[in-house]
């Protein structure tokens, strides 16, 4: 009888240690999900993070862009210094004039009146669009333009430096 209880004993230590390793054995695979969870939350954190420095240099890259081919529009004319023109200036003069260097008030009639000239003696030979399109493109392969007399050209290079 004492044998028999000692073996009672036996199977129930042995039921209890492999229950004891069943439990520990399924939080160890708990854990290990758990892991792979987080391990998967941050693989798509960091792909997120990705996804949004990308359209934002997207963004920025396009911005400049624009920034540097758009044309001036009416209301930049507004705020800018330009807007002391006069109403009579022709849509070519204010274009050119606003590739203008420096802010200079005092010197806006006479940069005006520079462009206002040149405008007249590019017209007779149709460098107007050229030198338009060399200067909003910042292009070194457009044509070259002619200026006809040498004071003109001093000046217009004051206005654009």
């Amino acid at each position: 009888m004492m044998m028999m209880m000692m073996m009672m004993m036996m199977m129930i230590i042995i039921i209890i240690i492999i229950i004891i390793i069943i439990i520990i054995i399924i939080i160890i695979i708990i854990i290990i999900i758990i892991i792979i969870i987080i391990i998967i939350i941050i693989i798509i954190i960091i792909i997120i993070i990705i996804i949004i420095i990308i359209i934002i240099i997207i963004m920025l890259t396009t911005t400049m862009f624009l920034i540097k081919f758009m044309y001036i529009s009416i209301d930049a004319e507004m705020t800018s210094p330009l807007s002391a023109l006069s109403h009579f200036t022709p849509p070519i003069v204010k274009r050119l004039l606003s590739w203008k260097k420096g802010e200079h008030e005092r010197d806006d009639k006479w940069a005006e009146k520079a462009v206002k000239s040149l405008v007249k003696k590019l017209k007779k030979t149709g460098g107007c669009d050229e030198l338009v399109k060399a200067l909003s493109t910042q292009d070194p392969c457009t044509k070259c333009i002619t200026i006809p007399r040498v004071t003109l050209v001093v000046f217009f290079l004051r206005v654009l430096k």
